[in-house]
């Protein structure tokens, strides 16, 4: 990744991480919603097609979020001696998992694994041309910054405070 790359994800995030929760803790959740996150869960779906695009689009600085966007970020931050930014008011989040978890999806969304979606970075002008070929809700969710390799600042989307995540 360079400085003022932006961040990207591919699809939903926390979803599977909101199944999980479901599971072990046996909650009594009925309905669509439910079903959705514990099929996220159970069956993820990986993005071959997605990286596909990508690579042959010209994106050269990406991986899948296993470990949670704020984790996976911090270590592709990390490779490339950078800091970054996540914007988290912009992050992609299911309807199924704010019904289901309503104080705690943002913390879901940032940190729970195995969703398989893919974060990626690139330049402003390459992320404006790769975008539109993916499917919805592929969105920017932050940028590349100058700063502590690894370090990752999460933005309140409400109040605009900032917190610090990520190895060192």
């Amino acid at each position: 990744a360079m400085p003022g790359d932006q961040v990207a994800v591919t699809g939903y995030l926390g979803s599977s991480a909101g199944g999980l929760e479901i599971m072990l803790k046996g909650l009594t959740v009925h309905g669509d919603s439910a079903e959705h996150l514990k099929a996220a869960h159970r069956r993820p779906e990986p993005c071959v097609p997605h990286g596909q695009v990508l690579s042959s689009h010209g994106v050269r600085a990406a991986t899948d979020i296993s470990d949670g966007l704020v984790d996976d970020l911090s270590k592709l931050s990390r490779a490339s001696g950078l800091a970054a930014r996540v914007e988290a008011g912009g992050l992609p989040i299911h309807t199924a998992l704010k019904e289901v978890f309503p104080e705690e999806y943002m913390e879901m969304s940032l940190g729970g694994g195995e969703d398989y979606q893919l974060l990626f970075t690139a330049s402003p002008d390459l992320m404006e041309r790769v975008l539109p070929l993916l499917e919805p809700p592929a969105c920017v969710v932050g940028q590349i910054v100058a700063g502590e390799a690894g370090r990752v600042v999460v933005v309140d989307p409400e109040t605009g405070a900032e917190r610090s995540s990520g190895r060192r």
